[in-house]
């Protein structure tokens, strides 16, 4: 109840918070998990998007947006009562592994003690702040809760009288880890060394007992690999770079590790956003890193062959950090502190299990009372910074602020500043902010788009065109930019080229909103009306609700002689928004013209 209610408090603020960064990229990039049916949809977001290749946090995101639309509460709440369900599933791994006989000797009945402290401060670490209140990382919480359930279900399954109905929980649970995020892969061989190190003498007869449930949760491995087919993970490794490439990757996570570290004893400052953070191109240059995370791996190998407990802390931190800080160049986010969601446990489980010990050579009493107390102050510390932290989700233009003041050389957090302030109104603010992200990345393409897009607010309408051409040629594959172009260019009478750019945003993206509805102003202005009228009912497929591509369908529908259709198109449609005044005007307009 205490830690419950200590991770609630902690979070009490976050339910207000924004869409922000990937959160918008998620529901403008998936539309299909706007809705729940049919639910196999729903449960399958673009590939391009966090959740792709994600079938259940795509789901849960589709649940949120049926209950509560564009307001962020009901996300909020999920990503919160997960948390402490994690949390709390923990405490129960924590307390059940340090009251196993191979620990009662050095613990004795202080694994209660013990495990509830460290369940303590994991649950109000500043350092999961991402993982909780950025709506879309819920991949990592959601992983990790079922991570956690795994681990707990065959723990038990060891010491239950009902073993095999545990070990099913334990494989259902694995599975819905891999359905969440990839680096739940890790979970059958922690189970494995689980066993070997604190059950079993040796791993035949590891293997003789416990086969079906090691076979059970391999399986998972399988579904595994199919969702990386056409998952978000495989399309993250392939945008490596010339210069992020496996070994330059693997270089840059020696420091990339022992920051995270650091993060865990003093988590400031922390940041969502590190596109800026350096690439290590030889191993000099992170020799010092490179020697401590040697000798961590080096420590945590030999303990596992003494069959140490501590080699068990050791193996958890690796195997579950190893799918995103080893050799597979996910060069789009080389550091991401969500990464340390499970990993945080245990450092902290470590660091408070060695306290103890060294205290309760003394007294064990003694060691019990600095345990709690040192625990509770931390978590009064933690928690409030955790709380002070939240308030960097309040909206888009307070999250990419804390970005650029504390890495004020990230130029894709100057951009996405910029482009916060153009969504609010403030285009020559926004123009500010693109510029300087220009002057460090003159090359970067989303910051001339979003600098288009401002200028375009702001009326200057050749500044927006020269911009949105820079944008389009720097990245031509990118669809919003061409789409940008496109609309830029049918306001500048330029048909031939509106035409040729709406139709490339369309080859890319064939669901690219507004690509449809344009491409239909232009045909209805050059007479082409039957044209016209295909493409703004294809725009209609694509958003359904769109009134002005249905009041335009209506108007060129009547020209075509079909008042009658247009007339029943907008009466179905009123039925649903019966105080739509684009669509009344419209079925006004209809009707006059059909009498």
């Amino acid at each position: 109840m205490l830690i419950a209610l200590a991770t609630l408090a902690a979070y009490s603020n976050s339910f207000r918070g924004a869409f922000v960064f990937d959160d918008r990229i998620q529901f403008e990039d998936s539309p299909n998990i706007r809705s729940l049916s049919p639910i196999w949809r729903a449960a399958w977001a673009d590939p391009n998007t966090p959740a792709g290749g994600r079938p259940l946090v795509s789901l849960s995101l589709a649940v949120n947006y049926a209950v509560s639309g564009d307001s962020t509460w009901s996300y909020h709440v999920f990503n919160v009562v997960v948390h402490v369900c994690a949390g709390l599933t923990l405490l129960g791994v924590l307390r059940r592994t340090l009251a196993r006989p191979a620990l009662a000797g050095a613990l004795g009945d202080s694994a209660d003690t013990l495990a509830w402290a460290a369940a303590l401060i994991w649950s109000v670490h500043p350092l999961q702040t991402e993982s909780v209140t950025y709506i879309t990382t819920r991949t990592e919480s959601m992983a990790g809760l079922f991570y956690l359930l795994t681990v707990y279900a065959s723990i038990r399954s060891l010491d239950s009288a009902r073993g095999g109905r545990w070990q099913v929980v334990a494989v259902a649970a694995c599975l819905l880890g891999v359905l969440s995020k990839e680096n739940a892969a890790s979970a059958p061989l922690f189970v494995a060394l689980y066993d070997r190190v604190l059950v079993f003498p040796n791993w035949r007869m590891a293997w003789r007992a416990r086969s079906r449930l090691y076979i059970g949760l391999a399986i998972c491995w399988l579904v595994l690999g199919a969702l990386l087919v056409t998952g978000s993970f495989l399309r993250l490794a392939r945008a490596g770079t010339s210069e992020v490439t496996a070994v330059t990757y693997a270089l840059t996570q020696l420091g990339v590790i022992m920051h995270y570290l650091r993060l865990s004893f003093w988590p400031d400052p922390l940041v969502v956003d590190y596109f800026d953070w350096p690439i290590a191109r030889s191993l000099v240059a992170v020799w010092p890193q490179a020697l401590a995370v040697a000798v961590l791996l080096g420590a945590t190998l030999w303990a596992l062959h003494r069959k140490l407990a501590a080699g068990l802390a050791g193996a958890w931190f690796f195997l579950i950090l190893a799918p995103s800080s080893s050799i597979v160049p996910l060069s789009t986010e080389i550091v991401a502190e969500r990464r340390m969601y499970l990993p945080l446990a245990a450092v902290v489980t470590l660091v408070l299990v060695g306290v103890f010990r060294v205290l309760s050579r003394y007294s064990r009493a003694f060691a019990e009372c600095v345990v709690v107390g040192g625990a509770v102050a931390a978590a009064g510390v933690l928690g409030v910074c955790t709380h002070r932290q939240n308030r960097v989700y309040a909206s888009e233009i307070t999250f990419w602020q804390d970005q650029v003041e504390k890495r004020p050389g990230n130029a894709r957090a100057l951009s996405a500043l910029g482009r916060s302030y153009q969504v609010a109104g403030r285009p020559e603010t926004a123009v500010r902010h693109f510029d300087k992200c220009l002057e460090i990345r003159p090359d970067y393409g989303l910051a001339w788009y979003g600098r288009g897009l401002a200028l375009r607010d702001s009326g200057d309408a050749r500044g927006s065109l020269e911009s949105l051409r820079r944008a389009a040629a720097l990245e031509p594959s990118r669809p919003p930019f061409r789409y940008a172009l496109g609309v830029a260019l049918l306001k500048a009478a330029d048909t031939a080229g509106a035409e040729h750019e709406l139709r490339e945003a369309l080859r890319l993206r064939p669901t690219m909103p507004g690509a449809h509805f344009h491409l239909g102003l232009l045909a209805a202005q050059t007479g082409r009306l039957a044209d016209a009228a295909a493409h703004f009912d294809a725009e209609l497929r694509v958003a359904p609700t769109d009134s002005n591509a249905l009041a335009n369908l209506s108007a060129v529908l009547v020209a075509l002689g079909r008042a009658d259709d247009a007339i029943a198109r907008l009466d179905a449609a009123l039925r649903h928004r019966p105080g739509d005044p684009v669509l009344i005007d419209a079925r006004a307009r209809a009707i006059s013209a059909g009498r």
